[in-house]
């Protein structure tokens, strides 16, 4: 699972871009992380289950992902891809838990 978090608008999703950047397992389908190295501020995160390890997220003939994948907010894109703003999260000392579901 690739994890990555974003703090600006104009690098959401531009690879490479991403202010950190995260590589777990998940164990009996669930992925429980703790990240003790971020500040507090306003973040927007995406994340890909690299089904076959190959360190990208694979994509059909139109640009679709064919891995699983999710945005922040549990945001789930329609006709393109979700803006900073869609995904965007406060990350404080009270809110400091976020819960995301795969889209398959």
């Amino acid at each position: 699972m690739e994890l990555s978090f974003y703090d600006q608008d104009k690098k959401f999703l531009v690879k490479q871009q991403q202010l950190k950047k995260y590589r777990f397992t998940p164990e009996n389908g669930k992925l429980k992380i703790e990240i003790k190295d971020l500040s507090y501020g306003a973040f927007a995160l995406a994340l890909y289950q690299d089904i076959n390890s190959n360190g990208k997220i694979d994509r059909n003939m139109l640009g679709l992902p064919k891995e699983p994948y999710a945005f922040s907010n549990n945001f789930r894109p329609i006709l393109k891809p979700p803006s900073f703003n869609d995904c965007k999260f406060d990350y404080n000392e009270k809110a400091n838990r976020i819960h995301i579901s795969l889209i398959k």
